[in-house]
């Protein structure tokens, strides 16, 4: 196991997730992560601070697919695995009912199959391959000349079928808040076999989890249920 820190999504200022990657690369952290929300662009940001911490992995946790034509994000990402010399994880999801369709406008009925048509264009894409692709969700015909080499793809997965989809094709998953019972009886199994069934490698499971250093258990207790009770509405939590 390797412990990592979860910058989160809600950075503003490159200098202050400057100074948190060079923080945590100085604490012994073996791999920093940001999401994508409302504030930095992770691939951007991450390529632009990754010098600050030159023998740490850096990674996504996620980049929403929604809003992301695969073309593009394969550019993104293939670039910023050239600025970080091949330490980058692309970490992607649908992300939520909520953001897609509240704050974008556009249409959640159908993330798996978004998920699994962009996972498929953005690994030919990486891999330097043409592409024609007309899918229930995703139309892609194009090729990328990028000089990188394919970062690894974890998909944000919870549900059976997600999970399966990250074992048969992805490299792994990442998760956000999903406790140990959880992990041992029902991610790690599920996504386990579908990688053994489809001969692939054992998959990553990055467990993000926020946690706090404190005496006082009442007080802590009380922040995390104000700040965090927006998971509560979301249904794949």
């Amino acid at each position: 196991m390797r412990i990592g820190w979860n910058g989160g999504g809600g950075y503003r200022s490159l200098a202050l997730l400057r100074e948190d990657v060079m923080s945590a690369a100085r604490d012994g952290f073996r791999h920093f992560w940001l999401s994508q929300i409302a504030g930095l662009d992770s691939l951007t940001a991450l390529a632009a601070v990754g010098a600050q911490a030159a023998e740490m992995e850096l990674g996504t946790s996620v980049v929403p697919l929604y809003g992301r034509h695969p073309l593009v994000l394969a550019g993104q990402a293939l670039t910023a695995q050239a600025a970080l010399n091949g330490r980058l994880v692309l970490g992607i999801g649908p992300s939520h009912q909520r953001l897609i369709e509240h704050m974008y406008g556009g249409s959640y009925a159908r993330p798996w199959t978004r998920t699994r048509e962009e996972l498929h264009a953005l690994k030919v894409l990486m891999a330097g391959e043409p592409l024609k692709l007309e899918g229930e969700e995703v139309t892609v015909r194009g090729q990328l000349a990028i000089d990188a080499s394919p970062p690894p793809i974890l998909i944000a997965a919870l549900g059976p079928r997600m999970l399966d989809l990250a074992g048969r094709e992805a490299d792994g998953t990442v998760l956000w808040m999903v406790g140990p019972k959880t992990l041992s009886e029902h991610i790690a199994p599920r996504i386990h076999e579908a990688a053994h069934a489809a001969n692939r490698p054992a998959p990553r499971i990055l467990a993000g989890l926020p946690v706090c250093v404190t005496e006082d258990r009442d007080r802590a207790r009380a922040h995390v249920a104000e700040k965090l009770k927006v998971y509560g509405l979301l249904p794949a939590y």
